[in-house]
Order: C-alpha cells, then structure tokens, then sequence
C-alpha cells in the first residue's frame, strides 16, 4: 500500500509583503496534491490576505488571528523589519500554528517566511515529522530537514554552510524552481536572475522535481556508495541522534559531541571498520557500516529521517553489502530488537536467515548470496 503523505505550508500574503511566498508554496503544494498528499495552509489574516483564492483551490486553509499593532525592538535592519511582516513574534506564532496544528503531526511542514527563523522552528520542531523551509536571503540560521532556494548565486552551493546543520538536504538552483505551469509552457524557459544580471536556462520540471525529493520513489534515481571521510563527521552525529535512531539503538541515551568525535575518528583507523555514506543524485540519504568481528561482520545502518517511510531502506542496504563483498568474504550479521520492524522486513526482503537470541533478533546472510 503506497503511504498518503500530509503536508502543511505556513506561508503568509499582505499588503505589506505581497503574495509571492504564498504563491510559491500554492505552486508546490498542487504539485503534491496532485499526488495524492493531503495539503492544509496555516496563515495569518493579514490585510491583503489570498484566504478567498485558496478557497477556489478545494484546499483547507487554517487562519491565525488577525495581528494587532506588532512594536518589534529593531535597529531597523532588512532582518527586523521582514521580522515585522510576521505581525506577532515569533514565540506566539509559533504557539498560534501548534494550535492550528492540533493532534495530527503532518510528514512536513513546509515554511515560507522571511519572519521565521530557527527560533520558531525549534518551536514547533516536536509536532511535525520533518520541516522544509524555503529562502533565499540566506541571512538567518534554519533548523530544518531540507531547504529549498531555487535562485542562481555565485556561491548557491556554498551560502548556507554555516545557517543549516549538516543532516539538513539542500535543494539549490533553478533546476528547483516553483514555477506556475503557465510560466512552463513549452520545452524550454528563460530564468533571469535581476540580482545578478546573469540569466540560466533551465527546464520546466523544477515543481516535480521537488516533488520527487519530498514523496517520489528516489529508488528510480542515481544511487551511489561512497566510502565515509572525516567530512562526514557531523552529519553521523546528527543521525545517530535521531530520536528513532536512539530508540532502535541498544544503547538508548544520547551521544555527546566529544564521544562521537572519538568514535567516528577511531572507526575511520579501523581496518577492520567500513564505513559507507549512501548518495541519491550526490545527496546524502543514509549510512551503512560493517564492523568485522571474529565469525562474521557485524552491520549497521541508517537512513536520514526525511527520507524514512519511502520504501529505501532494502536498496540502500542491498548497494552497501554488494560493495562490501567486492573485498569481504565474512557471514555478514545484523542484530535487530523486537520492536524494529522496519529492519525485520528490510534483512528478510534481502534473504537473511532469521533467529531469536537474547530477546533480539539475529539476522545472518553467507558471503556473496545476497539476493
């Protein structure tokens, strides 16, 4: 059964701001729909609100109170006053959108203001599954699972380095651009860029491209193993944290920063240790790792959590033991606990011989007979 993905977009229009964030994100959002996503818009009623327009779209649309006067302390910064836009701060938007929110937690919330930063974020981080920002002032830190910022800079790949973590997927360029299908007619589209005064030639399919990184079958796409380096360290560090990672782990508490550090650098010196860092279309999905112990080689593995529930985890495992046998002859052996089903599946699928020991779940596969 194909799982039905819930998205939430908080994106506001005004008379101050404009509608373009909102637009964008209506743009996406009947892409997804069109997909079979459940779409819901949280907004604020601003004067000059698109609340009549989206009505049209057969889209539910939650409101949050109209703001009163919004005295914000600013050195009057580009920053304060997009932060004036928002009509409130943003610790009571954020309480107004868990509200609006309720007892459901969507697959995503994706956000589009200027006035929301990781202080917001943060906020309401626990009642979503995974949180998508779209941006492209890159002036603020994120704390999210994937951006997106579909215009053309110099330094587009670089920019927000030091604004997202590095478990976060950017989605960078205008390969990614949410264009209204009245602006893609035809096979090709002239993108300008005014900022820069440079112009790109892109393709029309920027919305579905998106699409396919937030709900497609990314197991169509290219899929690459790649041998983990010190570069990795934090991104490790953030999926080994990962609140499901933890509960699934027998070692439940939280890794501190200084632990991982000495562990991930010992691992990277082991001989005995392979480390793999999983791509799809050179993006970062998930790790696979191989520790060899006398009788066979004990595996581990991972996948970043906004791509969880995809149907990726037999691939992504399947790619790494294949790599790992190109040197290994060693029984490969997977240890899961009860409660993992995902993991019971994914190590069946792939033709494991199964037993119980110690209350978990031992998986074992022979070298070389991976199906």
């Amino acid at each position: 059964m194909v799982k039905s993905f819930s998205f939430v977009f908080r994106a506001d229009a005004s008379v101050q701001m404009g509608n373009g964030h909102f637009m964008r994100c209506l743009t996406l959002a009947e892409y997804l729909k069109k997909r079979g996503a459940k779409i819901t818009f949280i907004s604020r009623l601003h004067e000059g609100n698109l609340f009549e327009h989206i009505s049209k779209k057969d889209i539910e649309i939650i409101a949050l109170p109209k703001p009163e006067v919004f005295a914000h302390a600013s050195s009057n910064t580009e920053r304060d006053n997009h932060a004036e836009w928002l009509g409130v701060s943003q610790e009571n938007d954020a309480k107004e959108t868990i509200k609006a929110l309720g007892d459901d937690q969507p697959d995503w919330l994706v956000v589009d203001h200027y006035g929301l930063d990781e202080v917001w974020e943060k906020a309401v981080r626990s009642y979503v599954k995974n949180i998508m920002v779209i941006d492209d002032l890159a002036n603020r830190s994120h704390c999210c699972d994937m951006l997106l910022d579909q215009n053309r800079f110099e330094n587009m790949e670089t920019r927000y380095d030091a604004l997202v973590h590095a478990g976060c997927t950017r989605l960078i360029g205008p390969k990614y651009a949410l264009l209204r299908t009245e602006f893609t007619e035809g096979s090709r589209f002239l993108l300008i860029d005014q900022s820069k005064k440079t112009c790109e030639l892109v393709d029309r399919f920027g919305c579905q491209t998106v699409v396919e990184w937030l709900l497609g079958d990314l197991s169509k796409q290219h899929w690459k193993v790649h041998n983990t380096s010190e570069k990795q360290m934090e991104l490790y560090w953030i999926w080994a944290n990962d609140k499901l990672v933890r509960k699934n782990a027998f070692n439940k508490e939280p890794i501190t920063w200084d632990n991982h550090v000495e562990w991930f650098r010992g691992r990277l010196a082991n001989k005995k240790c392979s480390l793999y860092l999983i791509l799809v279309n050179k993006k970062p999905v998930g790790q696979v790792r191989f520790d060899d112990e006398d009788m066979f080689s004990r595996i581990d593995y991972s996948i970043a959590k906004q791509f969880r529930g995809r149907k990726l985890g037999k691939k992504l495992l399947g790619l790494a033991i294949k790599e790992f046998q190109k040197h290994s002859k060693q029984k490969i052996l997977g240890e899961v606990i009860i409660d993992n089903i995902a993991s019971s599946k994914i190590f069946e699928s792939l033709g494991f011989e199964k037993e119980i020991s110690r209350g978990n779940i031992i998986y074992t596969k022979k070298a070389k007979t991976i199906a």
